[in-house]
């Protein structure tokens, strides 16, 4: 116990002076002068008291151990404070010992590799026309391929998605293959999905192309492609880059939609004589509206030689050209005042050995009527134009009688016969009235720029 006037040794002076030498409890001496002279004076209190001198040391003892572990709370305390307060001024931790929490600096794990496929795998009824697509978590997709049972797929690889070069075929099984590469490290997989596509479609679509395969035309002759249903607009200017026109030699042109079921193709110029033409319809596996195609067509035919007829409506005269040059000419007779054959260029057709023209079709009637059937018949329009045989007209040659045909002997229009090919141009003039352009195949009176640049 503390006597009265006992300096405690847990003094605060005394246990930082005791501390100070590396925690260790040395020789009065090594406290220094001022604080040797203290403990004499309580040696001297001590035997004042009449206490032992043991009792005193044991005292001492247990002031010094009481203060010894005191100072050492207190220094760990200012130690830690001044450590916290340098890393963070210099950003870095002090090193741990037993009587320190080290901080421990985390990191995110990166997430594992994988990879969504789509359409998914093991997907079935998969549209042939749908996206082919895969996505990478953890890491990046460097390659992607397709196969089927027949080999490899042609197409590209482009911001995940895989684009065949042609649509994917009805119930078939394909494979996607990608490579992926972590984002740490050099971790890579390969990773597989197979899906399969739809049976059979819903509904299928024809396409009819115009000249037909083998077909010798003439050199004004236009590609037509009819659909077997209506065409949404906001599909026509995809669908025309399903079709190619290749030649030899190579011929410019370009489509234009005629109506909502059908668009052609037509040269800039006539074709030249002897062109050989390739149309391919890439349509397997494409769909227009609601129908769906099963297979694509490639379809070739060839021009004749380069025929062309001009028709002078004031000369009464028809001469035909074989590249460029006139080998015969033949008189004719086109139509009266009140029918009127039209100017334009028009194209051969239909060609007929016999043919029944009735005037009622064309709304002809009364007094002006006629149902006669005639020879060598060559259609030029929709409305009824022919080129075709008279021989009861009179005038051929001199005058304008017709009810809008032009008219020719016998033996020109049999002639006539044998030189056309189905697509020959015709071009009229010097008449009152001018052709409508869809009024048969009348392409070529549409200046070419406007005819390509259509909606």
């Amino acid at each position: 116990p503390e006597q009265p006037g006992l300096p405690h040794l847990g003094d605060a002076p005394l246990a930082r002076s005791l501390c100070r030498v590396n925690r260790v409890v040395r020789p009065p001496t090594a406290f220094g002068v001022g604080r040797t002279e203290r403990f004499h004076r309580l040696q001297a209190a001590a035997r004042s008291t009449g206490r032992h001198p043991g009792t005193l040391r044991l005292l001492v003892t247990i002031g010094l151990l009481t203060s010894l572990a005191a100072c050492q709370t207190v220094g760990r305390q200012a130690e830690e404070a001044a450590g916290v307060g340098r890393a963070s001024a210099a950003g870095t931790s002090r090193p741990a010992d037993s009587n320190t929490t080290q901080a421990v600096t985390s990191t995110t794990a990166a997430p594992p590799l994988d990879v969504t496929f789509s359409p998914p795998p093991g997907g079935t009824d998969v549209r042939p026309d749908a996206p082919i697509s895969a996505a990478a978590t953890g890491g990046r997709i460097t390659s992607m391929s397709v196969t089927s049972a027949a080999g490899p797929l042609e197409g590209t690889y482009s911001d995940t998605t895989f684009t065949p070069a042609r649509p994917l075929d009805f119930g078939a099984t394909y494979t996607v293959t990608v490579t992926v590469a972590a984002d740490r490290g050099d971790a890579r997989e390969t990773r597989l999905a197979n899906f399969t596509t739809l049976p059979a479609p819903p509904t299928t679509g024809t396409v009819d192309i115009y000249p037909a395969e083998g077909d010798t035309v003439g050199i004004g002759m236009p590609i037509m492609i009819s659909f077997s249903s209506a065409v949404p607009k906001e599909q026509r200017v995809t669908i025309v880059r399903w079709f190619t026109v290749t030649s030899t030699p190579t011929v410019e042109g370009a489509w234009r939609w005629i109506s909502d079921t059908q668009m052609d193709w037509r040269p800039r110029y006539y074709w030249p004589g002897q062109t050989e033409v390739t149309v391919t319809a890439d349509l397997a596996g494409r769909t227009i509206g609601d129908e769906w195609f099963t297979g694509s067509v490639v379809q070739h035919f060839r021009t004749g030689e380069a025929h062309k007829v001009t028709i002078d409506a004031a000369t009464h005269q028809m001469v035909a050209y074989v590249n460029g040059e006139p080998v015969r000419s033949m008189p004719i007779s086109t139509g009266r005042d009140a029918y009127p054959t039209a100017s334009g260029t028009d194209l051969i057709m239909e060609k007929h050995d016999i043919f029944e023209m009735d005037s009622t079709s064309v709304g002809i009637t009364g007094s002006d009527a006629y149902l006669v059937t005639v020879r060598s018949a060559q259609r030029l329009t929709n409305s009824g134009t022919f080129l075709h045989a008279a021989p009861w007209n009179g005038q051929l040659g001199s005058a304008n009688i017709s009810h809008g045909c032009v008219n020719a002997s016998n033996e020109d229009a049999s002639w006539m016969m044998d030189f056309t090919y189905i697509g020959d141009p015709v071009e009229i003039g010097n008449t009152a009235e001018q052709v409508q352009p869809y009024n048969g195949w009348g392409h070529w009176n549409i200046p070419f720029d406007e005819w390509a640049n259509s909606a």
